[in-house]
């Protein structure tokens, strides 16, 4: 919510009100945004908020063709904290998480996170030039010859 914290009059021409509104981060649990099988599988939501305002957090999850597949209200205990929305229940693919905060009805931040879910494992390739991530095929699975 859009808090006003001070206002600053001279005349009335160069009024000045300072809006203070809450800090939003979205982030994940692996590197580069890739949660990789084995490991933590989740998604960090930070939101302060220090004024106490009053507003309402949404996260919305929607696969690689913007199709909402998940849709989760963010609680008011999550607020000053790291909320943490496990992922691992979803199939492997890449996705789209949108945190949405809204006070009275009306849109005040918005944060946008992609992330991938990969099938196996993941390794890392590099040369002198460029870093790759690599897709590693289970011992289990034969190769062809």
């Amino acid at each position: 919510m859009v808090t006003s914290v001070a206002s600053l009059s001279g005349s009335d021409d160069d009024d000045i009100t300072i809006h203070a509104v809450p800090q939003v981060r979205i982030t994940s649990s692996g590197m580069g945004n890739v949660l990789a099988p084995g490991g933590d599988r989740e998604l960090l939501l930070t939101i302060t908020d220090p004024l106490g305002a009053d507003f309402h957090a949404e996260l919305l999850i929607s696969d690689s063709d913007r199709r909402i597949i998940e849709r989760r209200s963010v609680t008011s205990a999550a607020i000053d904290t790291i909320a943490r929305v496990p992922v691992d229940h979803l199939p492997p693919g890449l996705y789209h998480a949108r945190l949405n905060v809204v006070a009275k009805g009306a849109p005040v931040i918005l944060r946008d996170l992609t992330f991938a879910l990969p099938a196996g494992r993941i390794g890392i390739a590099t040369t002198r030039r460029w870093r790759a991530l690599t897709s590693v095929k289970p011992a289990a699975v034969a190769m062809p010859p």
